[in-house]
């Protein structure tokens, strides 16, 4: 019923969107050229135009000095085969529908508005319970019997304005709310409910030195996430369901479900985490050439459990993270050149909590704490590198797109487990490159993208050890060596990957509303033979999408 509402709204707003349009302007002769401009326009070649456009800084907005600009899309996904982690699908299939745009209300004022809704439904799936990525802790199924259909449906909404309060001095808020639910369909079940907000305010000042500008940008970010587990099973039987607490690089413990613990079914389980993030912006322009510079720093705190003297908080966590993004770009009106690098370094502390259960006079159960014990020290490390030519620009729409890339991540993770310790140091190198031409027309334009890419990681697998010499009565570690084995052949197996798109926009006759629909295709493949017990043999994966929407 939501699904439907969702696609209601959005037609809508499409109908609305054409409307005005329709009465803003009379189909004469002098508007011909108009009309032909308006095939000419590519919301994605506006947005990133300017770097600032896809910052957190609201104040930035008034930069965009371009026409009124949204788009509308939707699209369908069919993705098969068994290259994926341990928590993708063999066979999965993704509706997305959504709707974005910049759009001036006066020459002190610009907004800007995106809703989406996402479908996402697989089969044989397994692995992580959660839906989010950069865990402190996992939770992982302990067998590969159990695989069934999962669900997620996530619904975004962002807003954001910028106002000049001054030709010098530009104030913003913005707003970013994320709402999901996730499930499984086969035992051990699990309902999940997703929360992140995201809150900004930020100002921005312009300044002009000997016929230069100088942009300077700072905000304040808000974030809080939430995402809650139930989990269950249907009906009633003797089967026993275990998990793998994974504190990293799948060690730690199994728990069985039942009544207490991280899959306690009696209660509804919070994965929490809340924090706030400074940054601070600033952009150089001469003639055709800008330079632009953003730094970000985030730090957030965390627990898994309910903060109450009479429920447990079974971890606490730290989540440290700083990014970079620096843009160099040569723009001379018919020929765009950017060189982008963008640096991520993100540091995560688990801490599992000690404490014993009392009974108070009342018969009541409350819980005391006692010191944490490290679990868990993980970081990871992005490093892209990508370079962009557009040539042949008319209106705002290249004639050709030429893009090559460099991508790096080091993972870093130990899991503690005392005396017993896991140490993994993994790194991912990958090249891309992609080619897009626009063929004009007499009544439409014709878009062709071809890209493709090669990757291959390397690193151990791990190193396990001890802090001392365990005594005889002191159990190993848990893990899953099937889940480990196929998480460290995915990051570090060669693998290459081709995708064509095809897109055709037109005009819809007697309307200014421009219309594309698009076909894209990618083929992935790891060359690879190895008999450790992963199921993870020479795998590939192909992806279908097809699409429509307009550009208004």
């Amino acid at each position: 019923m939501l699904t439907k509402k969702i696609i209601a709204l959005l037609s809508c707003i499409l109908l609305w969107h054409s409307d005005i349009l329709n009465a803003q302007d009379s189909l004469t002769n002098g508007q011909s050229v108009a009309l032909q401009s308006l095939l000419l326009r590519d919301y994605r070649f506006v947005q990133q135009s300017s770097p600032w456009l896809t910052q957190r800084n609201a104040a930035a907005l008034p930069l965009y000095k371009g026409q009124n600009i949204a788009e509308a899309e939707l699209s369908f996904t069919h993705a098969n085969g068994k290259l994926t982690d341990i928590s993708g699908s063999p066979s999965l299939n993704d509706l997305h529908a959504s709707i974005e745009s910049y759009y001036r209300i006066n020459p002190r004022t610009v907004v800007y508005g995106a809703i989406s809704y996402d479908n996402q439904s697989g089969s044989d799936m397994t692995g992580s319970v959660f839906m989010q990525q950069r865990l402190p802790f996992d939770i992982v199924e302990d067998s590969l019997t159990n695989s069934g259909r999962k669900h997620r449906d996530t619904y975004r909404l962002t807003g954001g304005f910028g106002y000049n309060i001054t030709q010098a001095l530009a104030i913003g808020l913005k707003a970013d709310y994320t709402a999901a639910n996730y499930a499984k369909y086969k035992d051990l079940r699990h309902k999940n409910k997703l929360m992140n907000l995201e809150l900004t305010a930020g100002v921005l000042g312009h300044f002009n030195v000997h016929d230069s500008w100088l942009n300077i940008g700072a905000d304040y970010t808000y974030q809080r996430r939430t995402e809650s587990i139930e989990f269950g099973t249907y009906g009633k039987g003797d089967k026993v369901y275990k998990s793998l607490i994974d504190y990293g690089a799948m060690l730690g413990i199994v728990e069985q479900f039942g009544n207490e613990g991280y899959t306690d079914k009696t209660n509804e389980m919070p994965l929490f985490e809340d924090g706030h993030s400074g940054g601070l912006q600033v952009s150089f322009s001469r003639g055709a050439f800008t330079l632009f510079n953003a730094l970000t720093f985030s730090h957030r705190t965390g627990y898994y459990g309910r903060k109450s003297q009479y429920t447990i908080t079974y971890t606490d966590h730290d989540r440290d993270i700083f990014t970079e993004h620096l843009r160099l770009s040569y723009d001379n009106s018919t020929s765009r050149y950017d060189l982008d690098l963008r640096y991520q370094s993100e540091k995560v502390k688990n801490r599992i909590n000690t404490y014993r259960g009392l009974i108070n006079e009342n018969g009541a159960t409350h819980y005391e704490y006692y010191d944490a014990v490290e679990s868990g020290d993980k970081g990871w490390r992005n490093l892209d590198i990508d370079y962009t030519m557009h040539l042949g620009i008319r209106h705002q729409l290249p004639t050709w797109t030429l893009a090559a890339g460099y991508h790096w991540q080091q993972r870093d993770i130990t899991a503690y487990l005392y005396p017993y310790y896991r140490q993994q140091l993994l790194r991912t190198h990958e090249v891309t490159g992609s080619v897009a031409h626009n063929i004009m027309l007499t009544k439409g334009i014709w878009n062709i993208m071809i890209q493709g890419g090669y990757q291959k990681g390397s690193g151990d697998p791990c190193t396990d050890g001890t802090f001392v010499t365990p005594s005889s009565k002191q159990p190993q570690p848990a893990t899953m060596e099937a889940f480990f084995w196929r998480d460290y052949q995915y990051l570090t197996a060669p693998q290459y990957h081709l995708g064509l798109q095809v897109k055709y926009t037109f005009l819809i006759p007697g309307t200014r509303l421009c219309t594309h629909v698009r076909a894209a295709f990618d083929y992935r493949h790891a060359t690879m033979n190895d008999e450790r017990p992963s199921g993870f043999h020479n795998p590939s994966r192909t992806t279908f999408t097809i699409a429509a929407g307009h550009t208004f």
